[in-house]
């Protein structure tokens, strides 16, 4: 076991160019949310191993089934570590990277950056949706088809002038439009409403 996870800490090193202290960063910052007790059945999953497995699916996109090996974790324990992990590294990190603006002081430092460095005055952040294809689900035929003649579920992001996200969004069915999938959102509704301090 321990071979196998130097093996997938090696790997996921590579695959984000991650040095050890940003690994080690993380992990602390995200060891609160997934560490488990060990109970009389088996041994729980370690928080290394849970990282390991996480960030390996994450850059690769490998399936559950092909991690098993490099892991040593069941694909079925795969399938709930994961997304459990992935909700974890958002809630430990969110308040840090993810910061949207609540001032009219931190919208300008925007609009400055944008000026400052793509010449393009008085933008208060790029945004953007991409389709990601999902696997149809079995009783909702069309409700996630989109016009590009596949399904899909959509991401929103909603970057500054340095490209670091100040919001990001995934769930919208692909169905929607663009404008329809801003509308659902809680920027849409605090903008109309004169709640963003712009």
């Amino acid at each position: 076991y321990p071979v196998a996870l130097s093996y997938v800490e090696d790997d996921y090193k590579n695959c984000f160019r991650m040095s050890d202290e940003n690994v080690n960063y993380l992990l602390e910052k995200v060891r609160p949310f997934i560490l488990k007790q060990d109970t009389v059945v088996q041994n729980a999953i370690t928080p290394e191993a849970r990282i390991a497995a996480t960030l390996r699916f994450l850059a690769r996109g490998r399936s559950f089934e092909d991690l098993k090996f490099a892991t040593i974790i069941s694909p079925q324990a795969l399938g709930k570590t994961i997304p459990e992990t992935c909700k974890a590294i958002y809630k430990a990190l969110k308040q840090e990277y993810l910061k949207f603006p609540t001032s009219s002081q931190e919208w300008q430092k925007i609009a400055t950056d944008f000026e400052s460095m793509w010449n393009f005055p008085n933008c208060g952040g790029c945004l953007d949706g991409k389709h990601v294809a999902i696997v149809k689900p079995a009783d909702e035929w069309s409700y996630y088809f989109n016009n590009k003649g596949y399904h899909s579920v959509v991401l929103l992001g909603f970057v500054d002038a340095n490209l670091e996200f100040i919001m990001a969004d995934i769930g919208c069915n692909g169905r929607v439009s663009d404008g329809g999938v801003i509308e659902e959102k809680m920027f849409h509704r605090k903008l109309k409403n004169g709640e963003l301090a712009l």
